[in-house]
């Protein structure tokens, strides 16, 4: 009688639990539930199954859930089973006890149960015609790239809702945002500027003092190199997990960066820069999951 969730992540909407309870399932194991009701019942919810026929939608008053006495604990529940009525007092002798051979793995929910209304204790939930803001949309507006966003700002960077199959996903083509939802097919795509190269000279002059503190930080690890027209500062990065040895060395971080006079040099750093950005933008990069087995690694930085 559930409704399966169409999608690995979901925005519902807003509700509010009207009961709780707890059962015991086929090997003796407590366990608790809830019932959730939405704030707003009036309207067809977006993931309801559209292959069945939907019956109409219930209002407060509609159904009503039995409701009995306990003759050993004098607590009242409500019948929440099909197969009939049982305490539900977990400190009660009789609880979960339907007074005969039933097998709990087996049991379904009672229809009025499942379908009885409350009416919603806050703040009256109008219509969006109303001019009311309650309850507000949990779903974000679509990102929007403005005519001085390169693309890579921090909210161009972040997943939203499909507005055509409500499914949530996260950012990772370089060209937009791309659902993978079988059938789906709605793109939201985004122009990828290269940043201007004077724009990242300027930037490393700003983050120069807060490089120096790092520095500071690791000097007693790292190791400086020369290598041609490059620094190369190589930082061990010991093993600093809850259980783990910090003399063990588990990967190495390698910060290379070109001298002035390498900069604007052909294929120097600032050509590569602006090359991988054509690139990312015709092959159509994606970002995908880091994944580390837990051998030693390098990670190469190139930073100016």
């Amino acid at each position: 009688m559930a409704t399966k969730m169409p999608h690995a992540y979901n925005v519902l909407g807003w509700y509010f639990i009207t009961d709780m309870w707890c059962e015991v399932d086929g090997d003796g194991f407590k366990f608790h539930k809830m019932k959730a009701q939405a704030i707003n019942f009036s309207t067809r919810p977006w993931f309801a199954p559209v292959s069945k026929q939907h019956d109409p939608m219930t209002t407060i008053g509609d159904f009503k859930a039995q409701i009995g006495k306990c003759g050993e604990c004098g607590e009242q529940s409500k019948q929440i089973f099909q197969q009939g009525w049982t305490c539900l007092t977990k400190t009660c002798v009789r609880f979960f006890d339907f007074g005969t051979e039933i097998d709990n793995d087996e049991l379904s929910y009672d229809e009025a149960f499942l379908k009885e209304r409350k009416a919603y204790p806050g703040m009256e939930p109008l219509s969006a015609e109303s001019g009311r803001l309650f309850p507000p949309s949990l779903i974000p507006a679509i990102p929007h790239q403005g005519d001085n966003d390169f693309g890579t700002e921090k909210h161009l960077r972040e997943g939203f809702v499909c507005p055509r199959c409500h499914g949530c996903n996260s950012r990772k083509n370089w060209s937009g945002w791309v659902y993978e939802t079988p059938g789906c097919g709605y793109q939201h795509g985004s122009n990828m500027k290269a940043v201007p190269i004077q724009q990242i000279h300027a930037n490393n002059k700003n983050f120069a003092k807060k490089r120096a503190i790092v520095n500071t930080i690791f000097e007693k690890l790292s190791e400086n190199i020369i290598v041609g027209s490059h620094t190369v500062t190589v930082y061990p990065m010991p093993d600093l997990t809850k259980n783990g040895d910090p003399s063990n060395i588990v990967g190495v971080l390698v910060h290379m960066r070109p001298n002035e006079a390498v900069l604007g040099k052909p294929m120097g750093a600032d050509e590569s820069f602006t090359a991988l950005h054509k690139h990312a933008a015709e092959a159509n990069w994606q970002r995908l999951p880091v994944r580390h087995k837990g051998r030693k690694y390098f990670l190469f930085f190139f930073a100016y």
